[in-house]
């Protein structure tokens, strides 16, 4: 297996050199990209497909084709937020449920939704994978399509989120090929649903043996995803501190130009009242999307609160409702599941609500504080020159 594993992607280049330069016919590229995508090798995967032209195509190859791409976009980090391709795939394999890239499809499809909050319709394509994939004993892809179910289910279904998650662990081993790294994933899936029907300090022992794992690879991007997620768990142990170390390795473990990990390790630095760090942090994130520009105004009136700055800290909890309610507008849109997102907003909204109060209070204390001081200063003052 050693041997095989070593030699693995010669044999990859010298097929796909065979089938370049054969000349091989476009149901053949189609095969051999498949291969490719599977192997650890999409960019080879997508100069085959590029050599395709899709107007002699038959509609079957046509979706075997589409397929393919949308698979090999995936392996290189390209999210599925256009059903152009895989729709095409989706419209044929509908029809051909024994064919055996069936499973795949769906899974795919199952992905477009959820990327694009269609949960009902991501649950359907992700279990017919699923089914597809365990009558077939397709374990990898068993193990995929568990995954992504268990993450739509942690909200509204906890108990049913954590056994599918427990089940994708479980399989894990019969699978063949797949990188540690996907078993650290899946592990700390696990524990994200765990959080949801256990106390958290069992959470969080389980989320340090996965770091333990985690860092016994040179992956360090799937290090800092552990760490991150270990610094929310913490948070919700009410351990500031260890949020905060675990929110810094996290940073320093990513991408510094990360803005996720640069809200996160801010949010952290507040709760742990270093402010100025925190701002410092903030004026170098470019937020781009409704959900980054929402964490941002929420940080920066937090910041605004903890400095006693009313009118800076009204303003910018303006802007952070905007913000709140947009990110939702956009979910509704597009979602079928338009009261789970309404009730979500308003839990945000009542948080919002209750620390903005909770912060006027405390302003209105300590300046009521702050004047009774200096009135029994001054008396004192007035009696001594009496």
């Amino acid at each position: 297996m050693k041997d095989f594993i070593s030699y693995e992607p010669i044999f990859v280049w010298v097929m796909l050199l065979c089938f370049v330069s054969c000349g091989g016919n476009d149901t053949t590229r189609i095969s051999q990209a498949l291969f490719c995508a599977e192997h650890q090798k999409a960019d080879s995967a997508l100069v085959l497909l590029n050599q395709i032209n899709r107007a002699n195509l038959s509609k079957e190859d046509q979706a075997k084709y589409s397929l393919v791409y949308t698979l090999a976009q995936d392996k290189s980090g390209i999210d599925i937020y256009s059903d152009s391709l895989i729709g095409i795939a989706s419209g044929w394999f509908k029809d051909h449920p024994t064919d055996t890239l069936y499973a795949r499809c769906e899974y795919y499809m199952g992905k477009y939704y959820l990327l694009n909050d269609s949960v009902e319709k991501a649950i359907g394509c992700l279990g017919n994978s699923w089914k597809a994939a365990h009558a077939s004993k397709n374990y990898n892809l068993e193990c995929m399509a568990l995954e992504k179910m268990s993450k739509i289910y942690r909200l509204s279904d906890p108990e049913k989120a954590l056994k599918l998650a427990n089940l994708a662990v479980a399989l894990f081993p019969k699978s063949t090929g797949q990188p540690m790294a996907n078993k650290v994933y899946l592990l700390l899936n696990q524990c994200e649903c765990l959080s949801y029907v256990e106390s958290i300090s069992k959470v969080i022992r389980r989320g340090q043996g996965v770091l333990s794992m985690a860092r016994a690879f040179t992956d360090s991007a799937v290090v800092s995803d552990v760490y991150q997620d270990l610094s929310v768990f913490y948070k919700i142990m009410g351990e500031n501190d260890s949020s905060y170390n675990s929110a810094l390795k996290a940073y320093q473990w990513g991408r510094t130009s990360s803005v996720s990990r640069k809200l996160s390790l801010a949010e952290a630095l507040i709760d742990v009242d270093s402010i100025e760090q925190a701002s410092k942090i903030l004026q170098t994130v470019k937020a781009t999307d409704t959900k980054e520009k929402y964490t941002l105004f929420y940080l920066l009136s937090s910041i605004a609160f903890k400095n006693n700055n009313l009118i800076s800290a009204k303003n910018l909890t303006d802007s952070t409702y905007y913000y709140l309610e947009t990110t939702y507008e956009e979910a509704a849109k597009s979602t079928n599941n338009y009261y789970l997102a309404s009730v979500q907003m308003e839990k945000d909204r009542h948080s919002m609500q209750e620390r903005a109060n909770r912060n006027c209070w405390l302003l209105i204390f300590n300046s009521s504080l702050k004047f009774e001081i200096k009135a029994k200063q001054f008396y004192a003052a007035s009696q001594r020159v009496l």
